[in-house]
């Protein structure tokens, strides 16, 4: 678990590994913070542990918080 940013907000980034169904996953998720007091979250899980990290460093430049609309 650790604080970084993205999009240049707040967010925290946390790792995990599980076993599910006999298969061992890792998932690594952003909790961003968004307006109105939201939280906006990017998660992927992967079988892949050892190479998840490239690829989802490269998703990262790409998350976008969209401000919300008041209708």
């Amino acid at each position: 678990l650790g604080q970084t940013t993205v999009d240049g907000r707040t967010a925290l980034l946390s790792y995990d590994q599980a076993s599910v169904g006999g298969r061992s996953l890792t998932v690594l998720q952003y909790a961003i913070a968004a307006p109105a007091g939201r939280a906006c979250y990017a998660t992927l899980v992967t079988e892949s542990g050892s190479t998840y990290e490239p690829a989802f460093s490269q998703l990262r430049p790409g998350i976008q918080v969209l401000p919300t609309s008041s209708h």
